[in-house]
Parts: C-alpha cells; sequence; structure tokens
C-alpha cells in the first residue's frame, strides 16, 4: 500500500469515529426547573451542618421524650402497620432492581449451557434402508454437548445510557 492510501484510509477511519459518536439516541436529559421562593428564612439564620445533623437525630424519634413504654409501643406498632409507608419503600427498592438491570447492559454478558441425551434405535419400525446392519447390534448413542459464549455490547448510540436515564426519572 502506497502512503497515500494509507492516509486516506486513515482519514475514513477518523471521519466515521466522528460522526457514529455524534449519533447518540435521544435528547440529552434536561431536569424540570422549579420555581423557587426568593427568600428563605434560613438566610436570616443560617443553620451549620452539625446543628442540622442533630436536629435530624433529634426528630427522628420524638416521641422518646414523653418516656412512655406504651407510647413507644404503639408508635412502632404504627409504623409496622404502616403499609403504605411499607410499599413505597418496596417500590424504590423495585425501581432501583430495575435501573440496575437496565444499567447491566454495559457490562459483559456471559452465557453457558450443557445438553446431554441418549437415542435408541426401534426394533418395532422397520426403516432398514436408514440403518445398515442388524439393529440388536446397535443399541443407540449417548450425546453430550457444552458450549460457552461471551458478548459486550458497546453504548456506541447511547440506547443503554438513555435507558438507564429514563429509569431514573
Amino acid at each position: 500500500m502506497t502512503m497515500m492510501t494509507k492516509t486516506r484510509r486513515a482519514g475514513l477511519v477518523l471521519t466515521s469515529a466522528l460522526v457514529m459518536a455524534g449519533c447518540t439516541v435521544g435528547p440529552r436529559y434536561q431536569p424540570d426547573r422549579m420555581k423557587v421562593p426568593e427568600h428563605f428564612t434560613e438566610d436570616e439564620h443560617p443553620a451549620t451542618d452539625a446543628e442540622i445533623a442533630r436536629t435530624n437525630a433529634e426528630l427522628k424519634d420524638w416521641w422518646h421524650r414523653f418516656g412512655d413504654a406504651e407510647l413507644d409501643r404503639l408508635v412502632d406498632r404504627a409504623i409496622g402497620g404502616n403499609y403504605d409507608l411499607q410499599i413505597a419503600g418496596q417500590r424504590i427498592l423495585a425501581e432501583r432492581a430495575l435501573r440496575d438491570s437496565q444499567a447491566s447492559a454495559w457490562y459483559p454478558q456471559i452465557d453457558a449451557n450443557t445438553t446431554n441425551g441418549d437415542s435408541r434405535y426401534s426394533l418395532n419400525v422397520d426403516n432398514w434402508p436408514l440403518r445398515p446392519g442388524n439393529p440388536a447390534n446397535r443399541p443407540g448413542a449417548s450425546y453430550l454437548s457444552y458450549g460457552v459464549s461471551a458478548s459486550w455490547q458497546i453504548d456506541v448510540f447511547g440506547r443503554i445510557r438513555r435507558s438507564v436515564e429514563a429509569q431514573e426519572r
């Protein structure tokens, strides 16, 4: 190959790669803009991270301050019997699992399989042209097969990335 042919081939490969890199699937995700109030009460009295953490810890189990064992038992029972809260928690877990299943397409897939079986000649069917020799002397055959395959889909056009983004919304 001449130098000119090599240069043309390299230019063609580079141009093709650039064109394909620009062909992503779907628009870039833009979150909705929310209207935010102009002023907050925190602007006048800013809280430190330590104060926020302390306040959150105090509010987590606020009913314990009353020192009433019966109240503690009733609140624990109410939280345990709050099916709406449990359903919401399970939905969060389900959404995370769906997102993880979409994101798993980024990784290589490996499959393995095995097959085995036995075959025997029938002594009751007369198909002698297909079986030369005495059928009683040919009991059959056993077979065993193993297979392994691996694949990896490279996300050239952004299909996997867009499906993960859609699942995260």
